[in-house]
This record gives structure tokens, C-alpha cells and sequence, in this order.
């Protein structure tokens, strides 16, 4: 949602350039609900917790505009791995691994600084 613009002039046609960005929310929200209810149905907590914590963030992504979509997917992803780290607790050293070859790369390549 938030490269509506630069998706339209490159021609691309994504979900957001077909529907516009309200539907794309809907759509967003819709999905996270959907994940929700079938992790609670399922008995499956990690999905049932992510979708319940991270529902109110695609809410405020909603009234707010794209950029809000950037940081709702963000928690949805963190969320989801932080309750991987309950199941398979090794998965938390591949995560730390990650997210320090992440900043080491950005910084090395792009300049970019994380805090």
C-alpha cells in the first residue's frame, strides 16, 4: 500500500493499484481476523495471539494511510516470530542472526543506522 504511486507508473498491478487503498485495507484486515479466529479454532495460540494483538494496528493503518500499513505489518511479523521463539526456542539464535546481518548489511551497504 504505501508505493501505490510508484506501483501505478511502473505499471504494476498489485492488490493495493487494482483496488485502491481502502479495499487493500479491508482486504489486510480481513486476512489478520481470518487468522485469528482460525488459530483459536485450530487451538493454535501463536496464530490466535498474533492476529488478536496486531488487529488493532491494521485498524489504526486503516484511518491513518499507508505508511501506518508499513509499521502494522511490521509488528504482525515480529509478533509471529517472538511466539515461534515459544515453540522452537533455537529459532530465536536464526532470528538474532538475521536481524544482526540485516543491520550490519544496511549499514555497511546503504549507510542506514538502526537504533
Amino acid at each position: 500500500i504505501p508505493d501505490i504511486s510508484g506501483d501505478r507508473r511502473t505499471g504494476k498491478r498489485t492488490i493495493a493499484v487494482h483496488l485502491g487503498e481502502k479495499k487493500s485495507a479491508i482486504i489486510a484486515m480481513a486476512a489478520i481476523a481470518v487468522g485469528a479466529v482460525s488459530g483459536l479454532n485450530l487451538s493454535e495460540p501463536a496464530l490466535f495471539l498474533t492476529g488478536l494483538f496486531a488487529f488493532p494496528f491494521y485498524i489504526n493503518a486503516y484511518t491513518k494511510g499507508a505508511d501506518s500499513f508499513v509499521r502494522a505489518n511490521k509488528i504482525a511479523i515480529l509478533l509471529l516470530n517472538l511466539w515461534i521463539c515459544f515453540y522452537i526456542f533455537s529459532y530465536i539464535i536464526i532470528l538474532a542472526i538475521v536481524v544482526l546481518a540485516s543491520r550490519l548489511y544496511y549499514s555497511m551497504r546503504l549507510g542506514v543506522k538502526y537504533p
